[in-house]
C-alpha cells in the first residue's frame, strides 16, 4: 500500500511538472501571435530583475547606515578598508557606465 502511494505521488509530480513546461510554451506561443517575441519578454524580465536587485542594494545600504547611526557603530580599520574598496568600486562602475 505504501509503495502504491509513493508511485502515485511520483506519477502526479511528473504530470504536474510536464504540464508546467507546456504552459510556458503555450504562453510564449500566444505572446508571439500577439506580437511579442520571446527574447523581448525575457529581456524585460531581466531588466525588471536588474532594477529589483538595484532597489534591494540601495535598501540594504540605507538599512546599514541606519543601523550604524542607532548602534553608534565605529567600524575601525575594517570600516576604513571597506570605504576604500567601495570608493574604488564606485569609480570603476562610473567608468563602465561612461564607456
Amino acid at each position: 500500500m505504501k509503495r502504491m502511494r509513493c508511485a502515485l505521488s511520483c506519477l502526479s509530480l511528473m504530470l504536474v511538472l510536464s504540464l508546467a513546461g507546456g504552459c510556458s510554451k503555450a504562453y510564449y506561443a500566444t505572446m508571439e501571435k500577439v506580437g511579442y517575441d520571446k527574447r523581448e519578454i525575457l529581456a524585460d524580465r531581466v531588466e525588471n530583475a536588474r532594477e529589483s536587485q538595484q532597489d534591494a542594494k540601495e535598501q540594504f545600504a540605507d538599512a546599514l547606515e541606519r543601523y550604524k547611526s542607532v548602534v553608534d557603530f565605529d567600524g575601525g580599520e575594517l570600516q576604513e578598508k571597506y570605504d576604500i574598496l567601495k570608493g574604488e568600486y564606485d569609480d570603476s562602475e562610473a567608468m563602465a557606465q561612461n564607456a
